[in-house]
């Protein structure tokens, strides 16, 4: 659902080479006579529906609001929402296009976070968190392992890290001396595991399939850059039957172009989310985190 026509249009128009469908679609304009919580409350309650994903300026009714999405979000239907109008020069654009008032930003994040809403805050965001939420398990931790073949984008990934609520996973004895065991010497076994650029896809798989068993394990980022080693559709299908066996979120991030469409295609498929930057990983796995600490949360 979206306060902007043109937003849908763009949606679905980038959706269509995105491989990402949506089973209703809803222009909110001004809301004359439906709003956003008799859709969240409908699609909540629609067998069919997965994931709510909306672009909002403003809310209606805030304590309905509030009550109906909670009730939804902790029945198993996530609601990622952006809310814009958020800085003083947004909230006058706001008024001047649906005549909206923005309202307070920090009761607005107040009332999401009470709600159980997964907040985005720009268009990319907003459909990384859709997708993450509808085909991940929700992780029973904040640990993220970090399986490299390429040392820089493992930093870039433990940054990420550091500036959501998750953070990198202690590893279990056991598993140290798994890893130690199946990589090379000169591979680093501590997380981030740096499989090395040599490292073709089996060696990917075997890195993974030890950290995923490791029980302070609660994700994992598979980050892979092009090399003379493997085909990214192999290193995507081993991603996929290693993933299948365990109940930890996986995501990738293949740092490649062209070449790494197929494998996407093959990730998407397997239900494992895929994208070029590592912090996009991060973010989304924080997503589905937050969503499963928002229902855990008791409200009053």
């Amino acid at each position: 659902m979206s306060q902007s026509g043109a937003f849908v249009t763009a949606a679905v128009d980038w959706a269509n080479d995105a491989g990402m469908g949506f089973r209703h679609i809803v222009s909110l304009g001004n809301k004359a006579v439906l709003d956003e919580t008799d859709f969240v409350e409908a699609w909540g309650d629609d067998e069919g529906t997965n994931v709510v994903v909306g672009y909002l300026e403003g809310i209606e009714d805030g304590g309905e609001f509030i009550e109906t999405t909670k009730r939804v979000t902790d029945e198993g239907t996530p609601v990622v929402l952006v809310k814009s109008g958020r800085t003083e020069a947004g909230a006058r654009a706001v008024s001047s296009h649906t005549g909206t008032l923005a309202g307070s930003e920090k009761a607005y994040e107040t009332a999401f976070r009470k709600a159980g809403v997964v907040r985005a805050h720009n268009a990319e965001e907003l459909f990384d968190y859709a997708r993450a939420l509808d085909s991940l398990p929700l992780p029973d931790s904040n640990g993220v392992a970090v399986v490299t073949n390429a040392g820089g984008p493992g930093v870039m990934a433990t940054d990420a890290l550091g500036d959501s609520s998750l953070s990198l996973a202690e590893f279990d004895e056991t598993t140290y001396d798994a890893l130690t065991d199946a990589l090379p010497e000169t591979a680093a076994v501590y997380n981030p595991v740096d499989v090395l650029g040599d490292a073709p896809p089996s060696r990917f798989g075997d890195a993974v399939a030890e950290v995923l068993d490791d029980t302070n394990v609660g994700a994992c980022l598979v980050i892979a850059c092009p090399t003379a080693t493997f085909e990214f559709e192999d290193l995507a299908e081993t991603v996929v039957e290693t993933a299948r066996g365990s109940d930890v979120p996986v995501v990738t991030a293949l740092m490649g172009g062209e070449g790494t469409t197929e494998a996407r295609d093959i990730l998407s498929e397997g239900g494992v989310p895929s994208y070029f930057d590592p912090a996009r990983g991060v973010r989304s796995l924080d997503a589905v985190a937050g969503y499963r600490r928002a229902r855990e949360r008791e409200t009053g």
